[in-house]
């Protein structure tokens, strides 16, 4: 089973037009906004968030990470997805 059919979210972010920094400014607005117990997922196609998403999580004690996937999409590209739960 792919992780996206496993984990429900309360927020998307469809940062796949965005370049860095901008899918984890995005990320930090909307989790910002959210209330503690609620999901956030993100998607882009910014190899950098492969690392900025994972490390702002590990340095943060308001969020964890619940799960991370890498697909191509229909033009070949490397999607990146992200869902992350906000704990406080």
């Amino acid at each position: 089973m792919m992780v996206q059919e496993a984990i429900k979210f309360d927020h998307y972010v469809d940062a796949k037009s965005m370049q860095c920094p901008m899918p984890l400014l995005k990320f930090k607005a909307c989790l910002h906004g959210m209330n503690a117990g609620e999901v956030l997922r993100l998607d882009t196609l910014d190899i950098g968030s492969k690392k900025d998403i994972p490390y702002h999580v590990e340095q943060s004690d308001l969020c964890v990470m619940l799960g991370f996937e890498e697909a191509n999409n229909d033009q070949g590209q490397a999607v990146y997805s992200f869902w992350v739960l906000k704990q406080k």
